[in-house]
């Protein structure tokens, strides 16, 4: 049960951060609000989920147990599952960062004549 909420959690964060470049790159030149636009940002919080569930549960919580029977193979797998959700989250957080930016107009993207015809 464990492996596979592992594997799941992998392929849909992956997914998650894909939909989400995506929809950045797509929604942020012309402001149109759509249903798929909404979803393809609600991905965002699938990296976010499993990173916390990576370093909280996984890492964190079941790592109590080495109070009660020690092995370093069990602190280097709760000290790699931290690290491994920090990153996922640290990662994803400068992908919304980029975000931010486009929003606030910092960074611009650049639109081919025939898209800006079809965007207004």
């Amino acid at each position: 049960m464990n492996l596979v909420v592992l594997c799941i959690g992998s392929v849909l964060t992956l997914a998650g951060i894909i939909l989400y470049s995506v929809s950045i790159i797509i929604y942020s030149i012309p402001k149109k609000k759509s249903f798929l636009a909404m979803l393809m940002a609600i991905t965002g919080f699938l990296p976010w989920i499993f990173g916390s569930y990576l370093v909280f549960y996984k890492g964190l919580w079941l790592g109590i147990s080495l109070f009660q029977e020690f092995s370093f193979l069990n602190l280097i797998k709760h000290i790699g599952f931290v690290g491994i959700g920090y990153v996922i989250v640290l990662k994803f957080y400068k992908i919304t960062e980029i975000d931010r930016a486009i929003a606030e107009g910092q960074i611009n993207i650049a639109i081919e004549e025939s898209h800006r015809r079809n965007a207004t």
